[in-house]
């Protein structure tokens, strides 16, 4: 049961990145499902951070499609946020990360179930990035990805290895994706100024 609950959260993440890719508002119907599958999952596996991560995920998937769909529909993407706001978001997942560790640590007292912990926080901060239509969350989800493929791989989730692998090589296409666009439209900007 569980290998088909997984081979379907596959599927439904690989949709959602596609549709991220094209900015489509239903990337976040199909994350929602993923999410939602997933926190069966990692809840059976005793993975409490990724069930929580996916848990969030699904409330944020909601928030990303209101927002794709009503109040940003036209709106483009760009690097929208200053490094300082980059560095603050990262020193405030630190923060998170240890206080977290202090209070509830028992809850995770195995290390990896710790990198659990962080890579899920830096999972929920790189989706705020993504609403926003920020190209910058590609960067972070390529590096999330990867440490997240290592991690899978040593729990033996090697379907989820490989999803977050090639979620990875995705990640590197959005980047340039999305890029692209935002070159195309400053230089269409330019031409009618």
């Amino acid at each position: 049961m569980l290998i088909f609950i997984e081979i379907l959260s596959v599927a439904f993440n690989l949709f959602y990145l596609y549709f991220a890719i094209k900015r489509k508002p239903i990337t976040w119907i199909f994350g929602i499902i993923a999410s939602l599958l997933s926190v069966y999952l990692f809840y059976k596996i005793d993975y409490k951070g990724s069930a929580m991560l996916n848990i969030i995920y699904a409330i944020q998937g909601i928030f990303g499609f209101m927002q794709w769909q009503f109040f940003q529909k036209n709106e483009g993407v760009a690097f929208k946020l200053s490094r300082k706001e980059h560095l603050f978001l990262i020193a405030f997942v630190a923060f998170l990360f240890f206080f977290l560790s202090i209070f509830i640590g028992n809850y995770f007292p195995n290390p990896v179930k710790k990198i659990d912990l962080l890579l899920a926080l830096g999972c929920v901060l790189t989706t705020f990035i993504e609403i926003k239509k920020d190209i910058a969350c590609w960067f972070y989800w390529i590096i999330l990805n990867l440490a997240y493929t290592i991690l899978y791989s040593y729990q033996q989730l090697y379907l989820y290895a490989g999803m977050m692998l090639v979620l990875g090589i995705f990640s590197i296409w959005a980047l340039f994706e999305w890029k692209k666009e935002s070159q195309t439209k400053a230089e269409i900007s330019t031409e009618y100024n």
